[in-house]
């Protein structure tokens, strides 16, 4: 198997979440549990990204020593990541939620998720109504909610990402929201394993922030520069 097979080369929006949760699974204790609810890409593909993440080691090496890659993923707490894949409705996410209790939950993408009644709202009404129901889930069982999403057009080849850029929201999505993360990378080649971090949003601790940060196509890490 080549490398070059397993390079995640985009911006790199999963293979974030996947280089953070890799981090969050090892302060977990109990039975406490991360889900990952996945609509848009195979979640076995990104379970392949999370050993790689977590491991911090490229995809053919993990294939080719299977037993200890599981070994040390599941000592690392990534046993503790469920993947739950084509989830394309919120009830679902709630039935879940309700029987496995999870400290955090992931949802990519989160727009692309329907509740009953939607097809009465416009894009960015409904995503306003659908992100509301995601923080009625979340204050509901205790738990942290995060969710990816896509930049619109004016995005393209911008370092700093803005709460304004995001795809078909307006307003209504953003403001369910406590914090958001925009992850930027430009078009020049020269910058190609740097990425972009602005946080436009920021209702946790009240501080925003830009950063830049090294991102590894190989294992899907990003680290500081």
């Amino acid at each position: 198997v080549s490398q070059s097979r397993y390079r995640w080369t985009d911006s790199g929006k999963t293979s974030f979440l996947c280089s953070e949760l890799s981090y969050m699974a090892q302060q977990l204790v109990d039975e406490e549990t991360i889900i990952w609810f996945g609509n848009e890409e195979n979640v076995g593909r990104i379970k392949l990204r999370m050993y790689s993440a977590l491991l911090n080691e490229p995809m053919d090496r993990i294939i080719n020593n299977k037993d200890k890659a599981l070994q040390f993923f599941d000592e690392r707490g990534g046993n503790r990541i469920k993947f739950v894949g084509q989830c394309t409705d919120i009830k679902t996410i709630r039935k879940i939620c309700f029987e496995y209790l999870p400290k955090l939950i992931v949802i990519d993408s989160g727009d692309k998720v329907s509740f009953r009644g939607d097809d009465k709202y416009n894009g960015p009404e409904r995503l306003g109504q659908l992100y509301w129901r995601y923080r009625q889930i979340v204050d509901e069982f205790g738990l942290i909610g995060l969710t990816v999403g896509q930049a619109d057009a004016s995005a393209q080849g911008k370092k700093w990402l803005e709460m304004d850029q995001l795809d078909n929201s307006k307003t209504g999505k953003p403001k369910e929201m406590d914090f958001i993360i925009g992850l930027g990378r430009t078009l020049d080649g020269e910058e190609d394993g740097i990425r972009y971090i602005n946080i436009p949003k920021n209702k946790l601790v009240g501080r925003n922030g830009k950063h830049s940060i090294k991102f590894n196509p190989i294992t899907g890490r990003f680290s500081d520069l």
